[in-house]
């Protein structure tokens, strides 16, 4: 039998005690003796806001030892605790000669000013749908999202592109962009629009975009950002946030049930209780708490709620069902708030949402990657502090994408073509539902030279695949990309939307 001492545990930040700033890469150390000789491997256990490690000790003799264990990153900020306990299953050592652990707290480093961006890095997006067309074609119209500027994202240049097969033309593609249009609503959200007529000679049609983006990571100062006031947020006169104050079609948050779970989690008079930015995490961890991710796999029913109030009584759903509970239930104590949907870099598809901070701007808040880390709620990671933000972008915000009467409530995927006159569609080769979505890392040195992108009439409809010269080199790049090659599913690019807005092929709004 052994028993073990520990004579010091620390938080270490490149192998030197100290505290990190959030969202900086740091390590739990500890420096222990072992007295006597243990009689078999041993665990040491580590355990920071609920993320536990394991270390076996195979070393069968006493003295002094000393183990490092890292932790990346955490998107988490506040009080941190954190424990360390050796040989916690009393494996080789006696319950009747104490306890070693040791346990302690840490709180990160905020950034100076409310909302800070860092660590940059480049992308290129390619989304693109395609349709082959029969019968008599009439007018067509389609949609997609057309990625903005602002709160992490930077558009470096972005074009839409879209081609035409037309049966007894000299050249077989016939290249047009979109129209570049706003939304009929006061977000003025822009897209990308098409609609035309054409006759009976279109045979196929192949419309997308094609940008290059800056994106980077988040993390916010609190204790700033709870300056601001519940008369800042009831005296917002930007028509454009005033907008992300107020109910949308599948954002309920006038809904009594919405309500009900404010009150249920901030009591009556939270607002002379709390400022608006405490009152934003504590339901942000109420919904980590109240609800599960889940996606449904190939071939089984798919079960993810389409609403707010929907996700608030299923109690499950994916990335984008958690987005609207927390647009909704942040709408309701007052903030703007938005859905923003996108991809990771690969791509997957993913959601998230943003609410504003007057005097500070948009924060983002990601209650799907939050419950996977935390499903109790305890600690409110992705809240305002996101590590992996420089590794997705966006294509849509807010859940309204109409433009007289054509629309969708969701834009993270092109919208199908609907077209007049007796015609079918179906997707075109190459296309998973006729949708195809590629995300890269770029080589910062080649987004230095980007000046515009550019789509002129070709035999063909466009390439999707970025060229090997502007990939970045870096081995997270390169596994990123091996992963996503050659799968085109809903996961890796192709378009899956939620069951109850997606549009079949054919159908007219």
């Amino acid at each position: 039998m052994a028993h073990f001492e520990i004579t010091n545990a620390y938080i270490a930040v490149g192998g030197v005690q100290a505290t990190p700033k959030i969202s900086e890469a740091f390590s739990l150390n500890v420096d222990f003796t072992v007295h006597g000789t243990p009689t078999a491997p041993y665990v040491v256990r580590f355990n920071v806001a609920e993320q536990k490690q394991e270390s076996t000790e195979t070393a069968l003799t006493p003295g002094p030892r000393s183990l490092s264990v890292p932790y990346g990153t955490l998107p988490l900020d506040g009080e941190i605790p954190w424990t360390v306990h050796i040989d916690p299953d009393h494996v080789t050592s006696s319950p009747h000669t104490g306890t070693p652990i040791r346990q302690g707290s840490f709180e990160p480093v905020p950034p100076n000013t409310g909302i800070e961006y860092y660590d940059p890095v480049y992308v290129h997006l390619v989304q693109q749908l395609g349709v082959d067309f029969t019968g008599d074609i009439g007018e067509v119209k389609a949609m997609i999202g057309r990625p903005s500027n602002g709160v992490w994202q930077n558009v470096l240049s972005t074009q839409s592109f879209a081609y035409r097969y037309v049966a007894g033309t000299s050249s077989a593609y016939r290249f047009d962009p979109m129209t570049e249009t706003k939304v009929d609503n006061p977000s003025k959200y822009e897209v990308y629009l098409w609609d035309k007529t054409d006759g009976p000679a279109l045979k196929s049609f192949t419309f997308g975009i094609d940008s290059y983006l800056e994106i980077k990571n988040a993390r916010v100062n609190a204790d700033k950002l709870r300056e601001v006031t519940w008369h800042d947020l009831h005296t917002v006169s930007d028509p454009k946030l005033q907008w992300y104050q107020q109910p949308e079609k599948v954002i309920q948050s006038d809904d009594p049930k919405i309500t009900a779970f404010v009150k249920n989690h901030l009591g009556d008079d939270f607002q002379s209780q709390m400022t608006p930015y405490d009152a934003a995490r504590k339901l942000f961890c109420a919904v980590l708490k109240h609800c599960t991710f889940y996606y449904p796999d190939e071939g089984e029913p798919d079960k993810r709620p389409t609403t707010a109030v929907g996700m608030l009584e299923k109690r499950q759903g994916d990335c984008g069902c958690f987005s609207m509970l927390l647009v909704a239930l942040f709408r309701n104590i007052g903030f703007p708030s938005r859905t923003s949907c996108g991809y990771w870099i690969g791509p997957f598809a993913h959601c998230w949402n943003e609410f504003f901070f007057p005097g500070h701007g948009w924060v983002i808040a990601d209650g799907a990657v939050g419950n996977t880390i935390c499903e109790d709620g305890r600690f409110a990671y992705c809240f305002g502090n996101q590590d992996a933000m420089n590794k997705r972008l966006a294509v849509m915000k807010g859940n309204t994408f109409f433009i007289d009467g054509f629309g969708n409530d969701w834009l993270q995927g092109p919208i199908w073509p609907v077209a007049e006159g007796a015609t079918s569609m179906t997707p075109s080769s190459g296309f998973v539902d006729g949708v195809l979505t590629l995300v890269d890392e770029v080589d910062p040195a080649f987004v230095t030279t980007i000046k515009d992108i550019k789509h002129e009439p070709s035999a063909q409809p466009p390439a999707t695949a970025t060229p090997v010269h502007m990939l970045a080199k870096s081995p997270e790049a390169k596994l990123r990309r091996e992963a996503a090659k050659a799968c085109p599913c809903s996961r890796h690019g192709g378009f899956r939307p939620l069951p109850g807005v997606q549009r079949k092929v054919g159908e007219t709004v």
